[in-house]
């Protein structure tokens, strides 16, 4: 089946592991930029909605391959994409779209079935700048 993907199985496995990998407390966001300039609240537990828009942020700013994306960042943003891929399972290596299961979570993926979350990000954070 390459490359198909179910969005709601997308939708379903990124709700159930906002809520499996809860950790860290709440109460403290931490102010982070993007690697494109765009400044987040995140918190240490995961938050779907934050991580959401953080997450697609991530994707059009640089795109699906994680593993690259850390190579240029500094330290303290590395160590925070590696905690939230590792908290909601987003595959870090590249890979096949044949390989990927129809509820493997990806950058891209995330982007392609929050389509209203993305379009929100191109158009109100002038993210446009990077995709086009």
């Amino acid at each position: 089946m390459g490359g198909y993907t179910d969005p709601r199985k997308i939708i379903q496995e990124f709700l159930r592991k906002a809520k499996e990998g809860a950790r860290g407390d709440r109460d403290t966001p931490k102010e982070m930029r993007s690697p494109g300039g765009l400044t987040f609240h995140i918190y240490e537990q995961n938050d779907a909605p934050t991580d959401l828009l953080f997450l697609i942020t991530l994707f059009l700013e640089r795109g699906n391959n994680i593993s690259k994306i850390l190579l240029k960042c500094d330290p303290e943003m590395g160590s925070l994409i590696r905690r939230k891929a590792s908290a909601y399972e987003i595959t870090v290596e590249k890979k096949s779209s044949t390989v990927l299961g129809i509820s493997t979570l990806t950058l891209a993926r995330l982007s392609q079935v929050f389509p209203i979350a993305t379009a929100a990000l191109i158009l109100k954070h002038n993210v446009h700048r990077f995709v086009t």
